[in-house]
């Protein structure tokens, strides 16, 4: 029976399934150890590391630069994104960065410009991708000179030029439209829009101010498009008007306050103004203050016969005879006539003056002081002011603005308890899972349970088969793999000790030795035969 066990075991089966698969198996089991390891390094780095995020999207490489150099004179760490090359910093400071860049007043400029147009160019260009180019880097320009106002956030400018005629009547003007986009809190007033107006229209040539367009980001005009100026004119004088009424306000709360207290007194001022565009012209003469300016005198001598008389007749009306010699008694009958005139020219004197009216003068105001009682103290509410002094402040109020009661100007004046201001509510902070310090402990929980999950159920198992040995596997016939034709149940036990071994082993042999020789035969034999 034991000759048939060992006609059943392969010659090569020891060197085969004894030596390589544990070699194999104990290689595996290494290199998933050091995965795991790997894993759980990996996990604890990454949730050591602060979150980044992106500064702002869509900044060039100038205003990257830049930002940049901000961050790191300021020692605040950053990345550069690989994909997108967006400046990255923590998380936990992004708002600290956002303020340190409007301080700084980045970013600035965007991409293209003049500066674009070296890199862009290429041989191959036609003469309308250049005129494009051109455009466009013209319209990028004036969008960054538009935006060196400190109102402004961001702005457009698009330009509309059409190509050059020869034909006079072909030719079409050229028109612009600006996009403006201000800080929250921030206006422009009609001078800085104007001004606006008057930089675009400066930049392009034939290009004139009333064809330029500017648009808020709310979608409000604030140029005039219909190219009358009456609209403007209106918008200027409200606009005039409600300064003028701010300013005397102002005025009288800037007296009183020192007396009363700050926000002890409130002032409402409505004004009349007069914006009638007048011109005077006076012309006067003074009638005792004259010279002669030209003097012409004119001598005039005439010699004649005396003139006809008696009623005119037949014998009047016909032609004259032949003239004949004069004789002494015709000369005698002659006449001497003379007359003289003298003409003598006078300049008065004269004075001619013309005056402009100025527009905006004040036709009549109306103001409104409200006072607050005195100010409260530990033994009751504030006391009500007297009639002399109220009547101090309102000589006071007066003065400050100017008020005169022959132009029908008027004033009002109470004293009243102010109500007490509301109390500003503690403002409640953000959930708990909207604060940043969560998601860094969560990260950072996550990244123990991780790292202790691989710990039991990967390194754990795969140092327990490292260290405890493989029993033996039980092959074809009912033999065991270390004793070819020994039952399983002949086998006996693997002892642990080294003597222990070594008396089994010389048991065995005394045994069986001829299977020894069987399996020492096998151990030795080549594999490859």
């Amino acid at each position: 029976m034991a000759e048939q066990a060992v006609s059943e075991v392969p010659m090569n089966y020891p060197a085969t399934a004894s030596r390589w698969p544990v070699t194999i198996k104990q290689l595996i089991l290494v290199v998933g150890l050091a995965g795991a390891v790997a894993a759980a390094v990996a996990v604890i780095l990454w949730s050591q590391s602060p979150s980044y995020v992106a500064v702002q999207a869509g900044m060039d490489d100038r205003d990257g630069a830049q930002v940049v150099a901000l961050l790191q004179s300021n020692g605040i760490p950053y990345e550069l994104n690989g994909a997108s090359g967006a400046v990255m910093v923590p998380a936990s400071r992004l708002n600290e960065v956002k303020l340190l860049l409007a301080e700084a007043g980045l970013p600035r400029s965007s991409a293209g410009g003049m500066d674009g147009l070296r890199d862009g160019s290429s041989l191959g260009q036609t003469p309308f991708m250049e005129n494009a180019f051109y455009w466009q880097a013209l319209q990028i320009e004036l969008a960054r000179t538009i935006m060196e106002l400190r109102p402004v956030q961001a702005a457009r400018v698009h330009l509309a030029v059409p190509a050059r005629s020869a034909f006079l009547r072909n030719r079409q003007s050229a028109s612009a439209s600006v996009m403006l986009e201000m800080y929250p809190g921030r206006v422009l007033d009609r001078a800085k829009v104007a001004a606006v107006v008057h930089l675009v229209a400066s930049s392009v040539a034939e290009l004139e101010p009333e064809q330029v367009t500017v648009v808020d980001q709310r979608g409000d005009l604030l140029t005039n498009a219909s190219g009358d100026d009456a609209a403007g004119v209106g918008a200027s004088q409200f606009e005039y008007t409600k300064r003028y009424e701010q300013l005397a306000a102002n005025a009288i709360e800037a007296q009183l306050s020192p007396v009363l207290g700050a926000s002890r007194v409130r002032a409402t001022v409505a004004a009349d103004l007069d914006f009638t565009v007048a011109r005077e012209v006076r012309k006067t003469f003074d009638p005792n203050n004259s010279v002669v300016i030209a003097e012409e005198q004119e001598n005039e001598t005439r010699r004649g016969e005396l003139a006809g008389a008696g009623i005119p007749g037949a014998l009047t009306n016909q032609p004259p005879e032949a003239p004949v010699a004069a004789t002494d008694q015709a000369a005698t009958s002659q006449t001497i006539s003379s007359s003289s005139r003298r003409r003598s020219n006078f300049d008065v004197d004269e004075t001619f003056r013309e005056t402009q009216l100025p527009t905006g003068t004040v036709r009549r105001l109306s103001i409104a002081v409200l006072i607050d009682n005195k100010a409260a103290t530990d033994a009751g509410p504030g006391e009500p002011l007297t009639q002399t002094e109220l009547d101090g402040l309102t000589e006071l109020a007066k003065r400050a603005v100017g008020f005169d009661e022959a132009r029908g100007d008027t004033f009002a004046v109470l004293n009243s308890a102010f109500l007490p201001a509301a109390k500003i509510g503690k403002v409640e902070p953000p959930p708990i899972w909207e604060q940043g310090w969560v998601w860094d402990v969560a990260r950072q929980l996550s990244g123990v349970i991780l790292v202790l999950l691989l710990a039991l159920f990967v390194v754990k198992p795969i140092v327990k088969n490292l260290t405890t040995p493989e029993p033996p596997q039980l092959l074809p016939g009912g033999t065991m793999g270390g004793m070819p034709g020994m039952a399983a149940s002949q086998m006996p036990a693997i002892p642990q000790g080294y003597d222990e071994r070594m008396a089994a082993a010389r048991t065995v042999i005394n045994q069986d030795p001829r299977q020894v020789a069987q399996v020492m035969r096998n151990w030795t034999a080549d594999p490859n035969e």
